[in-house]
Formats: structure tokens, C-alpha cells, sequence
């Protein structure tokens, strides 16, 4: 079912079925991944026969309230919830087939342990007692970016040790404390030096201090080897390409630029085999992301010539006119800039046209056409509507063109 969820809430109720909520954004690489490659294979089809199955679209405002309920930050997100709709599980990323099979299976064993009921049943446990509990039900927590939270059902037990230390992480970048975000960096580089996200907290702390970064770099590149060539990668919501492209990033902000170009276009390589397992004649979510990785490894020519191929193939959609925007606003080509933004506006709805008028307005400042980016500012602005929760994404787009608007 897709954005009816009174329908599929009372399926569920109805049939005394689970059901399977899929949060997804037609720009998002990972959703559309999911749609292209995981969710047509029989694999899935039978995982998934017991449950009411519901897409929601994270842009359209009827999804607001169930984004604010169960508090989704990233995408995609997939729920697991009991036929009541009370939370069982959720997992953040991509699945592969036979990952998110374990998914689906590990839920339905769950129903009838609601998260929350685990949630308070850990308020009379000593700290360091059911470990595997809190380890659920920390990461739970950190899923809704509710770090204090996320580290009291930590506690101290070993089980949940990199819960905490993730809760920690968060906690300190949402707080903007560098301090603290330095210690608990070092913790997990030190601690958890096999983990796949190694590389993403190398790349943080390659912001904060490059020397302890620097020390990292043999061990970032084994860990990149060793994780992209393991089937339990999707585990963790990752495919190849992003820890590859992620490994980029951290060598880019090292100062290996060429180091940074080859892995960048390793990343485009290994978004390439993603592709393949797509079931559209171009695929929309790995070309995505191969696109923006082959204009990082400065192969600018190949990075447009698909952007071109993919809005030819998908004319009338935000995702591709927004993503070529970007790069021509890159390249400093701004009135096909333009005219790609203005695609983009026209075609966007939700959060993501407000992400396009700020692209929009963003061109049209280099263009110093003030009075149209005034215009467009203050149209948007007044036309949007915000979301009760703060917790969803869209007071974060409108605060952007807020800050555009304040500097005129």
C-alpha cells in the first residue's frame, strides 16, 4: 500500500497481521535500491506474505505524523510494528535480500515483545544487566536521536558497549562539543577497530585532528578491503560503495587528494555492480549515487553525460533535474543551472521542492539576480507549512531558506 496508512493500520487490525512500514524518498539511493533490486525478488515477496506492507513518501505531508510518532531521522527506515502498530523493530539503510529476510524473521520472533515494553522493562534491570536487551533497545533510541536516552539503556553492559559509545558520539555532535566528540572518537577507533563504520569515524575525526586520523590510514584501508568483499555488510545498512566512498572522504580531508580521487572513483565502480541488480533499464538509486561519486574523482564529463541520460530517462521528476543542478552549479555553468533548479522546483512537492528552491535561490545569488531570489524565497516561505514535531526534516529545510533570505 503506498501514503494509506488508516488503510493499512486497519488491514492490520483486521487481519491480526504485523505490519511492514518502508519510510522512503524518491531522491534516496538506498530506498530506491530497496524498490529496484530487493522488494521484486521472491526472497523478499515470501519473507514478507505475512505482513501488511506500507510505503510511506517522507515528503509528502500525509506522512507527518507517523514521522513525528515514531520519530524517523533517516531513510530509508523500515518498521516492523505489532498489529496494534506498536513498534517491534526497525532498521535504517539498505538490506540485501537475505538481509532483510534475517530482519523480517529476528521481527516476527519479537511480537510480542513491543520495543517499549522492553524500553521500560530495563527501568528495574542493574546497569550492567540483559545485555542483549539493551543493546536493542539502545540502538532503538539512537535511531530516534534520543542520545540521553540511548545511553541510560546502555548501561554497562558489555553487550551494549558500542551503543553507548555511539549515543556519546551523537550526543556530542548534536551538542556541537568538540571535546567530547574528540574522546569518544579515539574510544571507538580504539575499541572497535574491526567495525564497518571505522571509516566514517575516521573521517569525523579527520576534521578534528588530523594527526590522530593519519594514524589510521592502514587500518581504514584494511577495513575497506576486508568489508566490502563480506555479504554481512548489509547487516549494517551499507553497501560497498559506501564505505568506499566514505574512505574517500576521509582521505580528501586528509589532504590525499589523488589518494581521494582514486577512491572516489573505486566507489563509482562499486556502485556499478549495484546497477546491475537493478530491474529498471536504468536504474535510479545506484546511478545516483555513481553519478555524484564520479564527479568527485573529477571525472566531470562521464558524471554529467549520466546525469543527462538519467534526466532524459526520468523527465518529469525532482530527483535527477535537482541532482544535475548541484554539479552545474559545481561547475559554475549557471544558467543551465537554473534551468535544471527550476525543474526541479516545478517538479518537487513536499520537502523536496523546498530543497529545490533553495538550490534555486542559491544560483540565482551567484547570478546576483537578488530580486528573483527574494521572490522566490519569501513564495516559498509563505507557502510552506511546517510539521507539529520538530523532529522532522522539513524545519530543517525551512531554517535553510530562512538563513538564505536573512543574508539580503
Amino acid at each position: 500500500m503506498l501514503n494509506t496508512p488508516e488503510k493499512a493500520f486497519a488491514l492490520a487490525r483486521q487481519k491480526r497481521a504485523p505490519l511492514f512500514v518502508h519510510f522512503f524518498g524518491i531522491w534516496c539511493p538506498p530506498c530506491n535500491m530497496l524498490e529496484e533490486a530487493v522488494y521484486p525478488t521472491p526472497e523478499f515477496q515470501r519473507a514478507a506474505a505475512p505482513f501488511v506492507k506500507l510505503a510511506l513518501d517522507a515528503d509528502a505531508q500525509l506522512s507527518w505524523e507517523l514521522k513525528g510518532r515514531f520519530k524517523i531521522g533517516g531513510y530509508p527506515t523500515l518498521l516492523v510494528l505489532d498489529e496494534q502498530g506498536r513498534e517491534v523493530s526497525r532498521a535504517v539503510g539498505y538490506r540485501s535480500p537475505a538481509a532483510l529476510k534475517a530482519f523480517l524473521s529476528r521481527s516476527r520472533s519479537l511480537l510480542k515483545r513491543p520495543i517499549e515494553d522492553v524500553s521500560r522493562s530495563l527501568d528495574k534491570a542493574a546497569p550492567d544487566a540483559d545485555g542483549a536487551a539493551r543493546a536493542r533497545v539502545a540502538d532503538w533510541r539512537l535511531a530516534r536521536g534520543e542520545y540521553e536516552l540511548a545511553l541510560s539503556a546502555a548501561g554497562s553492559a558489555p553487550e551494549s558497549r558500542r551503543e553507548a559509545l555511539l549515543a556519546r558520539k551523537q550526543k556530542a555532535e548534536k551538542e556541537d562539543d568538540s571535546p567530547a566528540l574528540l574522546a569518544v572518537l579515539k574510544e571507538l577507533t580504539t575499541d572497535l577497530p574491526e567495525d564497518p563504520e571505522l571509516t566514517e569515524w575516521a573521517a569525523t575525526l579527520a576534521e578534528l585532528d588530523k594527526p590522530a586520523a593519519e594514524a589510521l590510514v592502514e587500518a581504514v584501508r584494511a577495513g575497506a578491503s576486508r568489508w566490502t568483499a563480506d555479504p554481512s555488510l548489509s547487516e549494517y545498512g551499507l553497501v560497498a560503495g559506501d564505505i568506499l566512498a566514505t574512505q574517500a572522504y576521509y582521505l580528501e580531508t586528509l589532504g590525499r587528494n589523488a589518494d581521494a580521487q582514486a577512491a572516489w572513483f573505486s566507489a563509482a565502480l562499486a556502485y556499478d555492480s549495484e546497477v546491475s541488480a537493478s530491474r529498471l533499464t536504468l536504474a535510479r538509486g545506484a546511478n545516483l549515487e555513481r553519478a555524484y561519486c564520479l564527479q568527485k574523482a573529477g571525472r566531470l564529463d562521464e558524471a554529467r553525460a549520466l546525469y543527462e541520460e538519467l534526466v532524459a530517462a526520468y523527465p518529469g521528476e525532482f530527483t535527477f533535474h535537482y541532482g544535475y543542478g548541484r554539479l552545474l552549479l559545481e561547475l559554475k555553468n549557471y544558467s543551465a543551472a537554473l534551468d535544471s533548479a527550476r525543474s526541479a522546483v516545478k517538479s518537487g512537492y513536499g520537502d523536496n521542492w523546498l530543497r529545490a528552491v533553495a538550490l534555486e535561490a542559491k544560483i540565482l545569488k551567484a547570478l546576483d539576480r537578488k530580486p528573483e531570489m527574494i521572490r522566490a524565497l519569501d513564495g516559498a516561505l509563505a507557502e510552506a507549512s511546517a510539521p507539529k514535531s520538530t523532529a522532522v526534516r522539513t524545519h530543517r529545510y525551512l531554517a535553510e531558506l530562512r538563513r538564505l533570505r536573512s543574508e539580503l
